[in-house]
């Protein structure tokens, strides 16, 4: 079985994984970032999630019709692969509880669960 991934999704593993490391990670280190959870703090969040739509790095799962990237199964594996490196486990959470496991994308397929 080959686990090569087709170009197109490999350079999006690529563009998430230089996000996370250019707009994601620099922000652990100030602690300014983080709320009374110790997740990213509300308003800095909303900025990234900003940020991620505006670089067609939003709702991975998600329809083309309905604002996401309309990828295939294996297009989630390669954005995850990309996105799973911060220790923000909720980066895409707007409160504490949201059942994210991922760095961008979780809670743009579900913002009512996420944002009340």
């Amino acid at each position: 079985m080959d686990f090569t991934l087709e170009q197109d999704l490999d350079e999006l593993r690529a563009r998430v994984r230089a996000f996370i490391d250019t707009d994601i990670l620099p922000l652990e280190a100030d602690r300014a970032n983080y709320d009374a959870h110790e997740n990213i703090a509300l308003p800095v969040l909303d900025q990234k999630r900003a940020l991620a739509k505006q670089q067609g790095l939003w709702a991975p799962q998600a329809p083309k019709d309905r604002g996401g990237l309309g990828l295939p199964v294996p297009g989630w594996a390669a954005f995850y692969a990309g996105a799973n490196r911060s220790i923000f486990p909720r980066m895409s959470s707007a409160r504490p509880g949201c059942p994210s496991a991922n760095a961008v994308a979780y809670c743009s397929l579900r913002p009512s669960i996420c944002t009340g």
